[in-house]
């Protein structure tokens, strides 16, 4: 009878564990460094938090960060930084649901010189027992690519685009 509820134990932790899923690669005109994005899931297989890895051409891990959930879906997530400044940002829309997912906004500082902020609706959606990164119209995405927003005057401002493409 012990075996039998250390096999079922056993069993039920094979079911349901932690795990991280990687939803996209993100890279620049700004520089050469390319910052991994994951959503990382609880037992129950719910979002725990989202994590995002940078790492420089050489192979050095510039940053690493997560974000717990909640602070995700009360005020979003910086993605990245740029000349001490929030560049891209991600936020959740009403009705997100850490069990299966939903609607997200990618917002990215299009210009640091008027403040102007552009945004991509994305999805993130539970694909049996991970997650994936979708487009509006569900198409899957696993690659961002920022573009850099010049000023003759000032040189670099911000983004001018982020191209998403599923490689």
């Amino acid at each position: 009878m012990k075996s039998f509820f250390v096999l079922l134990t056993f069993l039920m932790t094979l079911s349901a564990t932690a795990a991280e899923y990687k939803l996209a690669v993100i890279t620049s005109e700004f520089d050469n460094d390319t910052t991994d994005f994951f959503l990382e899931t609880n037992d129950a297989g719910e979002m725990h938090s989202i994590r995002y890895v940078s790492t420089s051409p050489s192979g050095q891990i510039t940053e690493d960060n997560s974000i717990p959930a909640e602070t995700v879906l009360r005020e979003g997530g910086v993605l990245a930084h740029r000349q001490g400044r929030d560049v891209v940002k991600l936020f959740v829309e009403p009705g997100f649901n850490i069990k299966v997912g939903g609607d997200v906004r990618l917002t990215y500082l299009q210009s640091g010189v008027s403040n102007n902020w552009r945004f991509i609706p994305l999805k993130v959606t539970k694909e049996g027992e991970g997650f994936k990164l979708t487009d509006a119209e569900n198409s899957l995405v696993n690659r961002l690519f920022m573009l850099v927003n010049r000023s003759r005057l000032f040189g670099i401002i911000g983004i001018k685009e982020i191209q998403y493409y599923f490689e």
